[in-house]
């Protein structure tokens, strides 16, 4: 779906830097933070977070050692986009969700405001294109659905409804 990169491609680079310490985001998502993928410039003594859980949330993070490794200055330098008041608290939000997540993919790794933004997008989406006007489209519809486990299992839609109702329930023993 297109929305699983549309933070990436839309962050903004922050003028004044979000500052975090370890007391802030607490000792274990702190030292979870400092475990995770990145890239290191020896020159500048700067590593910049690359899990995409954290670059595809719409996050920017760069790590600086200014005297120790245990004194690390950890700075938010990019925030998605069209997200209203996004930063530290939903970044600390997310790395609570990385650790406790058994599937540790992006889709079970999302923000609540991620994900109350990624819905009004899906729904600004569907209101452009429509409604579908033939049974075709509809088919379509369904066998989209049906081919993805995730939204099927649970059989729920954006808003939380459920997609299907059931009419009636036929009893194989009752005898017509």
């Amino acid at each position: 779906m297109e929305f699983k990169i549309i933070l990436k491609k839309k962050n903004v680079n922050l003028k004044c830097m979000s500052l975090l310490c370890s007391r802030y985001l607490g000792e274990k998502n702190y030292r979870f933070l400092m475990d995770l993928d990145n890239s290191y410039e020896l020159s500048t003594d700067k590593c910049t977070i690359t899990d995409e859980r954290i670059v595809k949330n719409g996050f920017n993070v760069v790590i600086e050692f200014i005297d120790n490794s245990e004194n690390a200055d950890i700075n938010i330098t990019g925030v998605a986009l069209h997200i209203s008041k996004y930063g530290a608290e939903e970044l600390k939000q997310l790395l609570e969700l990385m650790q406790l997540k058994q599937e540790n993919n992006l889709y079970s790794c999302r923000p609540l405001k991620v994900i109350h933004y990624l819905k009004s997008e899906t729904v600004r989406h569907c209101k452009t294109i429509g409604q579908p006007k033939t049974k075709e489209d509809i088919y379509k519809l369904f066998n989209q659905w049906f081919k993805n486990d995730k939204f099927f299992s649970n059989n729920t839609c954006i808003h939380d409804k459920p997609v299907f109702e059931s009419i009636h329930i036929i009893n194989e023993n009752h005898k017509y």
